[in-house]
């Protein structure tokens, strides 16, 4: 296994990386072709648990917080399609993604500074 992971580069281009090991193996030992595959579907696991693992999720509060704006005129952006759409946590409880929360407001920033310059 540990030979493996040495032939195999760490890109997004994995999965074609072992593919063409894994049919240059075939011939060889089918065996080894298939612990490549499997090798390249754990690390495409794992890219894609660490690119969720820095989704965090923020509470109206702090969204308040960060716009400076009431939660009404949130609800009415909201219903305007011109603010990001919260998560349903609960039957009563809701969400907001931040990296969303935070890109609409630099966006904000970015549309005044090209509208006032």
């Amino acid at each position: 296994m540990k030979f493996l992971k040495s032939i195999l580069p760490v890109t997004k281009d994995t999965g074609k990386a072992a593919t063409v090991i894994a049919t240059g193996v075939t011939k060889l030992c089918p065996f080894f072709a298939h612990l490549a595959l499997l090798l390249v579907h754990q690390r495409q696991g794992e890219e894609a648990n660490m690119k969720n693992s820095n989704i965090r999720l923020i509470r109206m509060p702090e969204v308040l917080s960060k716009t400076g704006f009431k939660k009404s005129w949130i609800y009415l952006l909201i219903s305007n399609n011109s603010f990001p759409k919260p998560i349903k946590m609960g039957a009563r409880a809701i969400a907001f993604v931040e990296a969303e929360i935070d890109e609409w407001v630099e966006d904000r920033i970015n549309e005044y500074r090209i509208n006032n310059s």
